[in-house]
């Protein structure tokens, strides 16, 4: 990554496109009745898809023959979906101290 607008559009392209590929093969194959029990883990399917995507965009074999495995890996790796589970946050703390912009005189 660099500090220019170009690579910054670079990284948010590269982002969107894992993001959507990690949640196309994670729910390629699963079970449509079952799609309220779980989903797929998208950060387990990013972090395994990282390291081989841009070998697998540009076709490069061995990563093609090693994807079918991780792609095993993302299908198993999956989710519980707990309905009615939530937490109301706790009350904020004022801060022990002024902000750091505040100046005392």
């Amino acid at each position: 990554t660099g500090l220019d607008y170009l690579a910054l559009q670079q990284d948010f392209g590269a982002k969107i496109l894992a993001d959507n590929l990690c949640t196309l093969l994670s729910d390629l194959d699963a079970p449509h009745d079952d799609r309220h029990a779980s989903r797929p883990n998208r950060v387990y399917a990013l972090g395994a898809l990282k390291p081989i995507l841009g070998a697998c965009l540009l076709r490069i074999q061995r990563c093609l023959d090693g994807l079918a495995g991780v792609l095993e890996m993302i299908h198993q790796t999956r989710c519980r979906i707990q309905p009615s589970r939530s937490y109301p946050r706790p009350p904020r703390k004022a801060k022990p101290h002024f902000h750091l912009a505040y100046k005392l005189a």
